[in-house]
């Protein structure tokens, strides 16, 4: 389990700084960036790859993301196969660059059906064609992620209500690309 963090934590890093106050829901991590601009909700496999939901602060808006080590070209979409034990679906990930740290985000395009996938589920895989007719796979933990997403859904919101005069203490569901 401490290993698990720690590398949580390093994969934190590889997407930004982040705050000291990170909080674990099992193998999920909640966080806030240093310069307090988004929340996010992600964990990392054993290779290093991170699944993650970020929420911006300034919109309320949130979006999930996976990093892993294998190149994508400009803002490209790329079809990838999500797999859980109550079933699998096809979805597209948007390359959104290179981090400085070598690996390459991409941004899931069908956040439905990547929430819908997950909903219930302990464990998911993807699967991503490779040029050379290969496939790669990532298996990523969803034990603690809806515990993880409420509250970094919930800053974010809080986040975005502050930021516009409201009452942060409304109950509201984020004004985004994903649910609570």
């Amino acid at each position: 389990m401490a290993l698990k963090v720690f590398l949580v934590g390093i994969a934190a890093a590889l997407v930004t700084s982040v705050s000291a106050a990170d909080q674990q829901f099992v193998d999920w991590t909640v966080g806030v960036n240093t310069a307090k601009t988004w929340s996010y909700a992600a964990t990392v496999n054993d290779s290093g790859s991170i699944l993650g939901e970020y929420c911006a602060f300034k919109t309320g808006k949130c979006f999930w993301t996976i990093l892993l080590d294998f190149e994508c070209e400009g803002s490209a979409a790329y079809p990838i196969l999500g797999n859980t034990p109550s079933g699998a679906v096809p979805l597209q990930i948007k390359c959104d660059g290179k981090t400085d740290q070598g690996a390459y985000r991409y941004v899931f395009i069908n956040w439905k059906d990547l929430e819908g996938l997950l909903k219930d589920s302990h464990e998911v895989g993807f699967a991503v064609p490779m040029k050379s007719e290969l496939f790669k796979v990532v298996r990523f933990s969803l034990t603690g992620r809806t515990d993880a997403m409420n509250l970094a859904e919930g800053i974010a919101v809080n986040q975005n209500a502050g930021n516009q005069g409201q009452d942060k203490s409304e109950t509201r569901k984020p004004t985004s690309n994903t649910t609570l």
